[in-house]
C-alpha cells in the first residue's frame, strides 16, 4: 500500500498541517496504477528530484515563494476507492481530473466547495 503525501509547503518545508491532504493513495488502489511514479518516495511532490506523476505546482512570487499544489490530474490510472475529503486541504486545487478510474461515490463536498476549483473531472468512474 503506498501512501501519498501532497502538502502546501515553502521551499524551506512542508507544512504540517496538510501532510495528509491526500493519504488515501492506498486507498485509491495505489498499487494498482498504471503510473505512480515518486508517488512512493517521501521527498516533496513540488520540488523534489523526482517528479510525482500527474501533480501540477505553482509558486506564488508574491507569497513569499509559496508553492501550492494546483492541478493533479491522473485520469486512465486505475485509481480504485473513494475520494478522500482532505483533498479540500489543498485550497489552491484548480484542477482534479480523476476521469475513467474505478473512483466510486460520492465527491465529499469540502471537495465542491474549494473556492479555485475550476475543473471537477470524475466521468467515467
Amino acid at each position: 500500500m503506498k501512501t501519498l503525501v501532497i502538502a502546501e509547503h515553502d521551499n524551506a518545508s512542508l507544512k504540517a498541517a496538510t501532510l495528509n491532504a491526500i493519504a488515501a493513495a492506498g486507498a485509491l488502489g495505489g498499487d494498482g496504477w498504471l503510473d505512480s511514479d515518486g508517488w512512493s518516495s517521501a521527498h516533496d511532490p513540488c520540488g523534489g528530484s523526482e517528479p510525482w506523476y500527474g501533480i501540477t505546482c505553482e509558486t506564488n512570487a508574491s507569497s513569499s515563494n509559496t508553492t501550492h499544489v494546483v492541478g493533479i490530474t491522473l485520469e486512465s490510472n486505475q485509481l480504485d476507492g473513494t475520494l478522500p475529503a482532505s483533498l479540500a486541504n489543498l485550497p489552491r486545487l484548480r484542477t482534479l481530473d480523476l476521469e475513467s478510474n474505478l473512483v466510486a461515490g460520492t465527491t465529499p463536498e469540502a471537495i465542491c466547495a474549494l473556492r479555485e476549483l475550476e475543473i471537477l473531472d470524475v466521468r467515467f468512474n
